[in-house]
């Protein structure tokens, strides 16, 4: 049995009827007409017996998938790195504690982590493949399971796409004599899809429903190719990941209509099902999480318009249709990240017809964003890398099809082929060695720290934690994080955990004001400070009767304790009211108290430190962004404890430097606001003894 050609790519042989011409001789309307004959003679694409395909082929089938296997294995120890390391955010929280509560029966979970009240977990994104999912859980009730599974629903996506091309390839097998030519599209695909930073990247953030909306997506897409009616049953499935699940299905019909008129009836039909299952849950309130916020410019023409939260889906679709300016700008914004979304998979499988329509989806909904955190490649944008892979192949396919090729012809697609897998290499070579500085944040030290308290916290305690280390804690009802130094948390335990971690973990809470949390918490009736280690501070907290809920609440400029801020010399002294905690010297020399930080911008500003000083110590201001000195001063022996100030300036200077890559090879970065300023206190050691009691900082006035 032979492949029969696709028609998107070679039309069959008397098939195309010869366009009319006009009086003069020139074909009339040559471009649509041939469109619209191409759609029309349109067949479903045959793929041959594997048995009947060459040798080579096979084989490079096999090598394939036996390297997107090595890559899956890396991915899975990498999880298992990431959950060991606690490095799991508030995101990977809202589903584990979700698995947790359908594992120990309850079936209509309540997820405290959505929002500032929190809401019934499926009217998030109607995710209702959670629920199989929790059972798997339950099996092997750890962080990393959940990871794990998010990884091979990356892998059968990769594969699924993996084989796709090689169908590709073996229809071409069929209309050349040599195998050369059908095993280099399978070695470009093996290019384009292993080394992939963008996998790791994806799978590095927490879990998210994307993976598996995308692998569905994949396979529908491949199944409608090859005229294949399992297509409904990944269709199904592709139902139960929710909304973002069928807004992928209704681009992937769309796109198989649009392949051959071949295509249209199956295509069509599962289009209007994605449209259908995504407007039902929309009637039901059941895509919370989608909200329309995110797409400001697009709705009201500035990124920081405000959008109320009942405005949905279509209000951005009809922003963008009545207005296609602010769509431009907001490409044009994202110009970078668009580029880096593409330029992988080999940008030219964009315009392939397949695959169209989902890849413009997906990208719109990354783009069209003025969130940074949703337009860079990662776990939002998954499948576009596997989908324009396919259709860079199935392009260089038509580019080499027939038994005859020009040369011409011949050196385009080397250069090509060339030129794509330089690009390709290059992207792994760049952002995957980055990996671990982004993701893996969570020090050793810190980690064991986190592990020895939550071996102590019973199940029925409530968790209250920085965001960055949240996720590893969600394995109970009530557990709430600290985005922001000031917080209304509801209390619904009889006794609450409480963690700080404000050098730990991805987190964008003020580290000062996560300091002044500390001080302010530690003063709590009923408070213990378990543990103060590493960057971890733990506070267990027996709530007295009547209380409902937990208000943190510091000063506007707050005041850091120096006991939370030790130096590399410094050893913590909390004897006594928390008043006399402080920070002392030993008889090394070094800074007694360092990694006291304020986010500044340039002006002129006031550190003020409480200290006690025996004979003499220096009291330094740092840009740490720029690892300048900006003031130091000599402080003399002090009678009893005093407090010390020193004036001085921050100049404008440039932005902290964030890895984004280099060359063509960048995308867009989170650029923190300000420069890092920290307060460092140093000793000369010996008979010299300085305590240092507190750090606070105080703007003056701005620079002009």
């Amino acid at each position: 049995m032979s492949a029969m050609p696709d028609s998107t790519t070679l039309p069959r042989a008397g098939t195309v009827k010869r366009l009319p011409r006009t009086r003069n001789g020139r074909r009339f309307g040559r471009i649509p007409r041939s469109l619209w004959e191409r759609w029309s003679n349109a067949q479903a694409f045959v793929v041959p017996p594997r048995m009947l395909w060459p040798v080579a082929l096979r084989r490079a089938r096999i090598v394939g998938l036996c390297l997107l296997g090595v890559q899956f294995l890396g991915l899975c120890w990498w999880s298992h790195v990431l959950a060991s390391r606690y490095a799991l955010t508030s995101d990977f929280s809202t589903y584990a504690q979700a698995t947790y509560l359908i594992a120990h029966g309850h079936l209509d979970p309540f997820s405290t982590t959505l929002g500032r009240v929190g809401h019934v977990f499926w009217r998030d994104h109607s995710a209702f493949f959670v629920w199989p999912i929790a059972l798997v859980q339950s099996l092997w009730p750890h962080p990393v399971t959940l990871l794990w599974m998010q990884d091979a629903a990356t892998f059968a996506m990769q594969a699924t796409a993996f084989v796709w091309i090689c169908d590709i390839a073996a229809g071409l097998a069929r209309r050349r004599r040599s195998t050369a030519a059908p095993v280099a599209l399978v070695a470009l695909g093996i290019i384009l899809l292993v080394p992939d930073p963008w996998m790791l990247w994806a799978s590095s953030f927490d879990f998210h429903v994307e993976a598996f909306s995308a692998l569905c997506a994949v396979a529908t897409a491949r199944n409608l190719f090859l005229g294949r009616k399992r297509a409904w049953l990944w269709a199904l499935v592709g139902l139960s990941t929710g909304d973002l699940g069928a807004s992928y299905l209704a681009a992937v019909g769309a796109s198989a209509a649009l392949s051959g008129r071949s295509r249209l009836r199956p295509g069509g039909l599962i289009a209007l099902l994605g449209v259908g299952w995504f407007l039902l849950l929309g009637v039901i309130h059941g895509t919370q999480g989608s909200p329309a916020h995110a797409y400001a410019l697009i709705i009201t023409g500035s990124a920081t318009g405000f959008v109320p939260e009942h405005d949905s889906s279509l209000n951005v679709l009809s922003g963008a249709l009545a207005h296609p300016a602010r769509v431009a700008q907001a490409l044009w914004a994202n110009r970078i990240d668009l580029w880096a979304n593409l330029s992988p998979g080999g940008l030219i499988g964009l315009v392939w017809v397949p695959v169209l329509v989902p890849i413009t989806l997906i990208l719109a909904e990354s783009q069209f964003t003025s969130i940074v955190d949703f337009s860079y490649p990662g776990f939002q944008s998954i499948a576009v890398v596997p989908l324009v892979a396919v259709g860079t192949v199935a392009l260089f396919g038509m580019l080499i099809g027939g038994r005859s090729v020009g040369r011409t012809r011949r050196w385009l697609a080397r250069i090509l082929f060339v030129g794509v897998t330089v690009n390709a290499v290059a992207w792994a070579v760049v952002w995957i060695p980055h990996a671990a500085s982004r993701w893996l944040t969570v020090s050793p030290g810190a980690a064991a720290v986190l592990r020895s308290v939550h071996a102590k916290i019973g199940p029925n305690d409530e968790v209250i934690a920085s965001q960055g280390i949240l996720g590893s804690f969600a394995d109970r009802e009530s557990i709430y994080y600290l985005l922001e130094t000031t917080v209304t948390v509801p209390v619904r335990a009889h006794r609450v955990w409480v963690i700080f971690a404000p050098n730990q973990g991805i987190e964008l809470a003020s580290v000062a004001g996560t300091y002044a949390d500390i001080a302010a918490f530690a003063q709590a009736p009923g408070v213990n400070l378990v543990v103060a280690s590493n960057g971890i501070w733990a506070f267990e907290w027996n709530v007295p009767p009547g209380t409902t809920e937990l208000r943190l609440n510091p000063p506007h400029s707050p005041e850091i304790p120096a006991w939370t801020v030790p130096g590399s010399t410094g050893v913590t002294v909390r004897d006594g009211p928390q008043a006399d905690w402080h920070m002392a010297s030993t008889q090394r020399s070094g800074y007694v108290v360092d990694h006291a930080y304020w986010r500044a911008t340039p002006g002129v500003y006031r550190a003020n430190i409480a200290l006690a000083v025996s004979s003499s110590a220096n009291v330094e201001v740092w840009n740490a962004t720029t690892s300048t000195m900006l003031t130091r001063q000599s402080v003399p022996g002090t009678n009893g404890r005093t407090t010390v100030q020193t004036t001085f300036e921050l100049p404008s200077t440039p932005p902290e430097h964030l890895f984004s890559g280099w060359g063509p090879w960048r995308t867009d970065v989170v650029e923190p606001t300000g420069d890092q300023l920290e307060v460092r206190v140093w000793s000369a050691g010996g008979d010299d003894e300085v305590d240092v009691y507190n750090v606070s900082l105080q703007k003056l006035r701005s620079s002009h």
